[in-house]
């Protein structure tokens, strides 16, 4: 699970620019700045496993989603990605060569080859040994087996943090505006 918490920190610059509006209004408006940047940060967490899995955008999303929103008394924006089985290697375009099966995983990488891999109603196996038993069912990666991996942990985090600034200082400027002509 990647979460992402404003602290008093991220909020003190915040307070002194919407010193005159009220202090409810002023929580309200810095919750639908965590709320909007969270959509945001989704999306881009989205697209950074996308980089690294070759699997459609609509299958990532079904792992990855948002924690609970925040609120007035609640600062912090959660995006979830959810532990699942290992899909089947087949999944990941695989196909049947000479030299045995090829597969791909990350999309920058070229394919890669199982040479003693053999497939059997869509799915990938492997002896173990030079013996024909026995045989071992291949899996690929998961989408949190991708994260994990490829410590996208803490990128994601970081991004979240200056997309979460981006929205903050943007609310205030509106904030102020909008006390500056009432």
């Amino acid at each position: 699970m990647i979460k992402i918490k404003v602290g008093t920190s991220d909020l003190k610059g915040m307070e002194t620019r919407l010193r005159k509006s009220s202090s409810r209004s002023t929580r309200k408006s810095i919750a639908d700045a965590v709320n909007s940047a969270s959509r945001k940060h989704l999306n881009n967490t989205v697209k950074e496993i996308k980089k690294n899995l070759s699997k459609p955008t609509s299958y990532i999303k079904k792992f990855v989603r948002l924690g609970k929103r925040a609120n007035s008394a609640n600062m912090q924006m959660d995006i979830i990605v959810k532990w699942a089985e290992r899909p089947e290697l087949s999944e990941f375009k695989a196909q049947k060569t000479g030299g045995g099966i090829s597969y791909q995983i990350n999309p920058s990488d070229g394919r890669k080859t199982i040479k003693s891999a053999f497939m059997h109603k869509s799915k990938v196996f492997r002896r173990r040994g030079s013996q024909r038993l026995p045989i071992v069912n291949l899996k690929g990666v998961s989408v949190w087996g991708v994260v994990v991996k490829n410590d996208l942990v803490k990128k994601l985090e970081k991004q979240g943090r200056e997309s979460l600034l981006f929205e903050l200082n943007k609310k205030a400027d509106e904030i102020v505006r909008r006390i500056g002509r009432g």
